[in-house]
């Protein structure tokens, strides 16, 4: 699966000149879009972290291959999963997908998500910087 490199950097929380990931979210594309665009970024994590690997890699490694896996780790519909990408365009225009991001929020906050039994819970803690 080809990432472009990200406009955002995933930080711990309390590092100077960070904001909040739904902040920047809701701002750019409403409260609605906003959200399912940072819910799509956890439940992307989530599933990475419990699959082992990055989604899409055992198939064809493009998006549509990451999408068809997504969806079918989370029990929903492509079409679904598509419309949270296209919420996550409009919230993050400079990002292809949330595969970037999702690896360091992996890093960052690894024991924290693994430790989750309500992952979108994790959504309101994320804090970034611009890269």
């Amino acid at each position: 699966m080809q990432t472009q490199q990200t406009t955002l950097k995933v930080v711990a929380p309390g590092t100077e000149g960070a904001s909040p990931l739904l902040g920047i979210a809701i701002g750019r594309a409403g409260m609605w879009k906003g959200a399912r665009a940072c819910s799509l970024l956890v439940t992307w994590a989530v599933a990475e972290r419990r699959l082992g690997h990055k989604l899409g890699s055992e198939e064809a490694g493009t998006l549509s291959a990451a999408i068809r896996e997504h969806a079918k780790y989370w029990h929903e519909g492509e079409r679904t999963v598509w419309r949270d990408l296209a919420a996550w365009h409009e919230a993050f225009p400079g990002e292809e997908s949330p595969a970037e991001l999702a690896l360091q929020l992996l890093d960052l906050y690894d024991l924290e998500l693994s430790k989750r039994t309500d992952a979108l819970g994790a959504v309101g803690g994320i804090m970034v910087v611009a890269a």
